[in-house]
């Protein structure tokens, strides 16, 4: 009876050990990828916020450029601090784990190498959402972040809706007599832009939503977007500025990698099923050997790649000269592409015959 006693005894212990760590991640919030408008530095990428009841934990990864054959040397100053972006508040630095503060280095042994680490900032007001993060004011060569939105719940991907959703892109479309780029889904989803980052949405992710509304007050052109069937999304735009839901993570880590190199990015596609295909202006790279393959044989039949656009279930490859199709591709699509004399640079499709093609200068057809 006394061991037993004991051992109820140890165990309520060790349950009331366990209780102020558990009460602790309820209370915690999580952004992967978080949306930002822009950064200061190309070599830096922000993977990852903590929002506890105690801290704001930036999760960052730092690649040493190509520019010096060692990969130079990296730290944090200790002034930086989040800003609210609309407001007067300022957040010091509480600690860094994984970098070095100034005036101390971390030196790195090649271009190229990546340092992954993370800055410890007190608790943000649930009123704030969107922040700044500054370590030297108006110093390109500093880590320095801008309107990062730290509202976890816009994050999560909106209900679709198919109501009037078509319709209504269609209708603004109509209305500007241009359009740049569109994303459409089949669960109703859609969104086109034209001219200065105007654009129109219905039944899109709140957090897409909001980076597009960030980006109009912007002149930072928006190049490319994406938008899946459940809801992950992508938007390409300026000097390769990236932000995205839900991406595929070899997809993410190409473009950062590029970016580290000046690449620039012209054209990014993704699907649910992690298949994904990214272009520069001298580079390709795919999710698959099997894509890659199809590119190679539309290079040698039809001339440099140039665009391309990924369903769940069909894709199809815009070349020089010509184009490849692969799995569920309309008809109606195919004979467009026959028959049109747009030299088509943009093309985005659905399985259901709906489709937009564009050109270099703004021309454009579509069916909805």
């Amino acid at each position: 009876m006394v061991r037993k006693n004991c051992n109820s005894l140890r165990m309520k212990y060790l349950l009331l050990l366990i209780l102020p760590f558990s009460v602790g991640v309820l209370f915690a919030q999580r952004i992967d990828n978080p949306t930002y408008l822009k950064r200061d530095q190309a070599s830096i990428q922000l993977d990852r916020i903590d929002l506890t009841s105690t801290n704001t934990i930036l999760y960052l990864t730092y690649t040493s450029p190509s520019k010096y054959t060692n990969g130079g040397w990296v730290n944090i100053r200790p002034e930086i601090y989040l800003q609210d972006t609309y407001g007067s508040q300022q957040l010091k630095l509480i600690r860094a784990e994984g970098v070095p503060l100034a005036p101390n280095k971390h030196n790195f042994s090649y271009a190229g190498e990546k340092i992954y680490f993370k800055l410890f900032f007190p608790a943000l007001p649930s009123s704030v959402y969107y922040v700044n993060l500054v370590e030297c004011l108006n110093d390109t060569g500093c880590f320095n972040f801008y309107a990062i939105n730290v509202n976890a719940s816009s994050y999560e991907p909106a209900e679709q809706t198919t109501e009037n959703s078509r319709s209504y892109i269609k209708q603004q479309i109509e209305k500007w007599g241009e359009c740049k780029n569109v994303a459409l889904t089949l669960t109703g989803g859609d969104v086109a832009i034209y001219g200065g980052n105007g654009y129109a949405a219905n039944g899109i992710p709140q957090g897409m939503l909001d980076k597009l509304q960030l980006l109009n007050q912007s002149d930072q052109l928006i190049d490319d977007l994406v938008l899946t069937e459940s809801g992950n999304w992508m938007i390409l735009y300026g000097d390769n500025g990236i932000n995205s839901y839900g991406a595929p993570d070899r997809l993410f880590n190409k473009l950062t990698e590029w970016n580290s190199q000046r690449e620039v990015i012209t054209s990014v596609t993704f699907n649910d099923n992690e298949d994904w295909i990214a272009i520069t202006e001298t580079k390709y790279s795919a999710s698959s050997p099997f894509i890659i393959e199809k590119i190679q044989e539309g290079e040698a039949k039809h001339g440099e790649f140039w665009a391309a656009h990924l369903t769940n279930d069909g894709m199809v490859l815009c070349f020089e000269r010509g184009y490849v199709f692969w799995g569920n591709v309309p008809e109606n699509l195919k004979k467009e592409l026959r028959e049109t004399t747009i030299n088509v640079f943009r093309i985005k499709f659905l399985s259901d015959g709906t489709f937009f093609i564009a050109d270099f200068d703004g021309r454009f057809s579509y069916f909805m």
